[in-house]
């Protein structure tokens, strides 16, 4: 809030309702419009395509329909519809909607719930915390129902690992611990000693993110599926292995 000027235009996403409160109350100070998701700007029909998602987009200026965004995890149509409400407020009017089409279809979210090539199946996500767990956990079950996941996981020192993996916990068969180079890093061995206490399934250390990785592919096998989190760091690693 504190970069808000007189004269521009405040737009939120969604808020709990005390952060709510305290945006209407400064763009009131300021005598601003403020654009408020659910509100002045929503998503209207959500539908999934392949490898990605179909909605309109009420925009506080416009409808745009049929904005094919192909990126997994349904909470990225929110994101969307951020961007298109701030675009709106930044250019003074409704966008061109073949424009907003375009441009959506060619969106990427590099370490979001991102495939990678490759067998076993292979997901990335740069959770890591609660919070980014809960909602990659509800994104797979919703997108990938049927799936269970072998898990490579690594996360830096300040981080509630065990909450992070009581969330995981009901989605994944095996779970290899790995530490990036960093001193941040929770090391791979007193992770999987901490996985052990949460979890009731096979846990293994790794000395290195490349040996994890193959630890956790021979474990998944052809059929099975891989799932990458805990550290952004730790996706960057795998991305860089994976795909040069």
């Amino acid at each position: 809030m504190a970069i808000t000027d007189p004269g521009s235009i405040l737009v939120t996403g969604p808020l709990p309702e005390p952060a709510l409160e305290v945006a209407d109350q400064r763009a009131r100070d300021l005598g601003i419009q403020h654009r408020r998701f659910g509100i002045d700007y929503s998503l209207g029909e959500v539908r999934r395509g392949v490898g990605g998602w179909m909605a309109t987009v009420h925009g506080a200026e416009a409808d745009y329909e049929d904005v094919f965004l192909p990126i997994h995890g349904r909470y990225q149509l929110v994101n969307l519809a951020i961007a298109l409400a701030a675009s709106e407020a930044l250019v003074g009017r409704a966008l061109d909607p073949e424009a907003v089409r375009v441009a959506a279809a060619a969106a990427t979210m590099p370490g979001r719930m991102e495939p990678l090539p490759g067998s076993p199946f292979i997901m990335v996500d740069g959770a890591h915390n609660p919070d980014g767990v809960a909602t990659l956990v509800e994104s797979l079950y919703e997108e990938y129902a049927n799936r269970r996941w072998h898990l490579l996981f690594g996360v830096m020192g300040d981080k509630d690992v065990e909450l992070m993996l009581q969330r995981l916990a009901p989605m994944i068969d095996g779970v290899v611990t790995t530490a990036v180079e960093s001193k941040r890093a929770v090391p791979a061995a007193e992770l999987a000693e901490r996985a052990l206490s949460v979890v009731e399934v096979p846990v293994v250390a790794s000395e290195s993110v490349e040996q994890g990785l193959d630890m956790v592919r021979a474990e998944a096998g052809p059929e099975g599926s891989v799932l990458v989190t805990g550290s952004l760091y730790l996706v960057g690693d795998v991305r860089s292995l994976l795909m040069g």
